[in-house]
């Protein structure tokens, strides 16, 4: 068992604070092949070029505010016409296209998941900050292993749910975080932290990095 004190004031609890998104996780990694996975269904589906159908994300994405949406797909060009019924079919081929790439790529960095227990068997409070939607925080945390070690989660409050379904979704989830984590915080876009890491200059470094 390892025991941190802080040396000044022994009553006084060690606090670590850290990242989510290339920080626990590769972010670009596993989400560029997770959406790849989702275009590549949806344009098969709906007989549309993959790259006119990468175009439109772009602008959903753009005008939300987020590369994280659910029901995103809702809000398509390529599905105006369509019954309820043909979108939600879409939107649920879409989303399994999307989960089940993630689950396979998203692996927290060497050690992480030990260290963040070791560290919070010594008793150190670990509190993870995000830009990231509290919804998708929560899932990947969970998802890598870390969710039970932290003590806190400060994340941003996501775009404005798309219709009723979606607020429900998200407020039930919001409900389980308050229960499962000591101090829960979600936060509007006016006050996320700088994130360097997705800057345009970065992006385009890690892609030169990835194809030497």
């Amino acid at each position: 068992m390892i025991t941190l004190k802080n040396p000044a004031n022994s009553d006084r609890s060690v606090v670590l604070i850290t990242d989510i998104d290339n920080t626990l996780y590769d972010f670009v990694d596993f989400y560029a092949r997770a959406f790849r996975s989702m275009v590549h269904v949806l344009a098969s589906d709906l007989q549309v070029e993959e790259e006119n159908l990468i175009q439109d994300f772009a602008r959903i994405f753009r005008g939300r505010g987020s590369v994280d949406q659910d029901y995103v797909i809702e809000s398509l060009d390529a599905v105006r016409g369509l019954s309820l019924d043909e979108v939600h079919r879409l939107v649920i081929r879409g989303r399994r296209a999307f989960d089940l790439t993630r689950q396979k790529h998203l692996r927290p960095y060497a050690d992480i998941p030990l260290v963040f227990k070791i560290l919070s068997d010594a008793g150190v409070r670990i509190f993870a900050v995000t830009n990231a939607p509290y919804f998708y925080a929560l899932n990947r945390m969970k998802s890598i292993g870390v969710l039970e070690f932290c003590y806190g989660l400060i994340a941003w409050e996501g775009p404005a749910p798309l219709h009723d379904i979606a607020a429900k979704k998200y407020s039930k989830i919001k409900e389980r975080a308050t229960r499962q984590l000591r101090c829960f915080r979600t936060m509007d876009k006016s006050k996320s932290k700088p994130n360097p890491v997705c800057t345009e200059n970065s992006i385009r470094r890690r892609r030169r990095e990835r194809t030497g």
